[in-house]
């Protein structure tokens, strides 16, 4: 089994430490105390974890606004 990158293991990190869903800009918000991330390059990181089947979406309150939850 391969290991998370480094940015997508800080993500699903913080996604357990939340316990909840988290939209994109907050994870953005949120790596941002620690590392200037650009909103692009967090989406692309939690698409990535999507598609491996470590991240699942959801739909928010606001549209068009992804959702991400951690799946295991």
């Amino acid at each position: 089994m391969r290991r998370f990158g480094e940015l997508e293991a800080v993500i699903m990190d913080r996604l357990w430490e939340l316990g909840r869903p988290a939209l994109v800009r907050e994870m953005v918000d949120d790596l941002h105390e620690d590392r200037a991330l650009a909103y692009t390059t967090v989406i692309t990181v939690m698409d990535k974890l999507y598609r491996k089947g470590w991240l699942g979406r959801q739909s928010c309150s606001r549209p068009r606004r992804g959702c991400y939850r951690r799946d295991s």
